[in-house]
């Protein structure tokens, strides 16, 4: 792995601890339910604060920027699921897979997209760059079913 494209300056190393310090403690490894599983959702945190989005952290799910996201940070949370959106304003999900996948992340990724029209296309392109990462996109019909549990 290319240590030097994931080099954070202080301000961001500060905001990992945070993150760090924030994060679940808590693991339920024999139950695949979602809800039970640590959740690390990843997307522009203070865009979604500064539109009034109600973000609920818990012992289960933690939210982070991608800038603030580290090989360090995802070995210590060891998160079962990490969540982000098809595209944002500074990166898209084919940067977070490649990063995932350099960090040999094991767990699952999931990228939720109300409008993709063919979700099968994004998983083949990142299964291609990524092979060995649990990739889906999940639809908005897919999405809601997960959070009504």
């Amino acid at each position: 792995m290319d240590a030097h494209r994931y080099w954070k300056p202080l301000g961001n190393m500060m905001k990992q601890r945070e993150l760090l310090d924030n994060a679940p403690a808590v693991r339920d490894s024999d139950s695949p339910d979602p809800i039970r599983s640590i959740i690390l959702a990843v997307g522009e945190i203070s865009l979604w604060r500064m539109a009034g989005r109600m973000l609920h952290p818990s012992a289960h799910l933690t939210y982070a920027e991608f800038a603030d996201l580290s090989p360090e940070l995802i070995q210590a949370m060891a998160p079962d699921i990490v969540v982000s959106s098809l595209v944002s304003r500074s990166f898209d999900c084919l940067d977070l897979a490649q990063f995932l996948s350099e960090c040999r992340f094991q767990g699952r990724y999931r990228i939720i997209d109300p409008h993709v029209p063919d979700p099968s296309l994004i998983v083949r392109e990142i299964n291609m760059l990524c092979p060995g990462l649990d990739v889906r996109v999940l639809q908005l019909s897919q999405a809601e079913k997960l959070s009504s549990h």
